[in-house]
């Protein structure tokens, strides 16, 4: 697994692009930009396990990606987007 860079909640470094906000970091709900990049890093990640997904369901013939790298994808996707949804519960009051 990649390393995961470490920006605090309140930072405007952060990109969105990372895979998930610092593993003990909560969301902070009251910081709209913060919250657009989160938003943002999370529907990128639902587009691509599911891009991931119609790819693998395609007759093989019309497939882009190998099962291995599909397979991949999709787990990627499906782990930080559970760690994007547990960061946002650990933000709720």
């Amino acid at each position: 697994m990649t390393e995961t860079r470490q920006y605090p909640a309140d930072d405007d470094t952060w990109d969105g692009r990372t895979e998930r906000p610092p593993p003990n970091d909560a969301i902070r709900f009251d910081d709209a930009s913060y919250m657009r990049k989160w938003i943002t890093a999370l529907r990128e990640q639902v587009d691509q396990g599911l891009n991931a997904a119609e790819d693998a369901t395609r007759p093989v013939q019309e497939r882009v990606l190998s099962r291995h790298e599909a397979r991949r994808r999709i787990e990627k996707a499906t782990e930080t987007i559970y760690n994007l949804l547990d960061a946002a519960e650990r933000g709720l009051p």
